[in-house]
């Protein structure tokens, strides 16, 4: 039945983001993997993100991250700065909110650059100012199978541990 209604949720997303513009930072994602730790051991990850661009402020996001029962909940605002004609600059603040320790903020710096009109790669540093084992550089490779509907593999260096995931997104 999961995959039946996963199915059907993929097709779905399809079929919306079919006829509609995309903005490279106006997106839903949810991404599922797995962390490895450093000092053996691994477990689950989950991550449900949402961006989006206002008037206001150049970017507003949202991201809910598990790693392996590890919650965290960032609230956060930022920009970017397009390179040419297939590259954006972007940098983010984050407001972390934790399960059972106290919050902080985080730091994030990346690139995102489109290699072909199908694939898209992003880089990011993003260094938190109490939480330092989650500190670490992300890297990912994304294919869009229409305009708007993508999926990407994910890697993520982290202080103590390392995460691999796979996502799917929808951009509007």
């Amino acid at each position: 039945m999961k995959k039946l209604i996963a199915t059907g949720i993929a097709a779905a997303a399809m079929a919306l983001s079919i006829n509609a513009t995309a903005s490279p930072f106006n997106y839903v994602e949810y991404a599922i993997g797995n962390v490895e730790f450093d000092g053996g051991g691994d477990g689950d990850y989950s991550a449900l993100s949402a961006s989006f661009e206002t008037s206001v402020v150049p970017i507003v996001s949202l991201e809910m991250l598990d790693y392996n029962d590890f919650d965290v909940l960032k609230l956060g605002i930022g920009g970017y700065m397009e390179i040419g004609s297939s590259a954006h600059l972007f940098g983010l603040v984050h407001y972390n909110d934790y399960d059972n320790i106290d919050s902080d903020f985080s730091l994030t710096a990346g690139i995102r650059s489109t290699i072909s009109d199908r694939l898209e790669v992003t880089a990011s540093y993003t260094t938190y100012t109490d939480v330092d084992s989650l500190d670490g550089i992300a890297l990912s490779l994304g294919y869009y199978f229409t305009e708007n509907f993508s999926v990407a593999g994910h890697y993520e260096m982290l202080e103590n541990s390392d995460v691999m995931a796979v996502s799917a997104r929808l951009s509007f």
